[in-house]
């Protein structure tokens, strides 16, 4: 019989590394300002839509609240109706769940 502890499981995965919410909104509104922030409103707000869906996934989840507001604050600066903004996304992440389930 051994008298060696057994060893310890090797983690899978190395921890995720998740961006504050202040890094993400400078990261999504500097993005969408690269974009087509000055052609048509549709293009801006697709834009928008995948970039916010892409660098939220990148904020830890229990922060994503905080993130959301912070960005709605930053559109609200700029001029933009913050609940407008998050309708659009939400519609918009509504309808790519009903073309490609999860």
């Amino acid at each position: 019989m051994s008298t060696m502890p057994p060893a310890s499981p090797l983690p899978l995965q190395a921890p995720a590394s998740y961006l504050e919410p202040d890094e993400a909104v400078e990261l999504v509104m500097s993005l969408c300002l690269r974009g087509p922030s000055f052609g048509p409103e549709k293009d801006f707000w697709e834009t928008f839509s995948h970039t916010y869906s892409q660098v939220r996934r990148q904020v830890d989840p229990e922060r994503r609240f905080a993130f959301g507001i912070h960005v709605d604050a930053r559109l609200a600066q700029m001029g933009l109706a913050p609940w407008s903004v998050m309708s659009r996304v939400m519609a918009d992440e509504a309808a790519r769940a009903r073309v490609h389930p999860s």
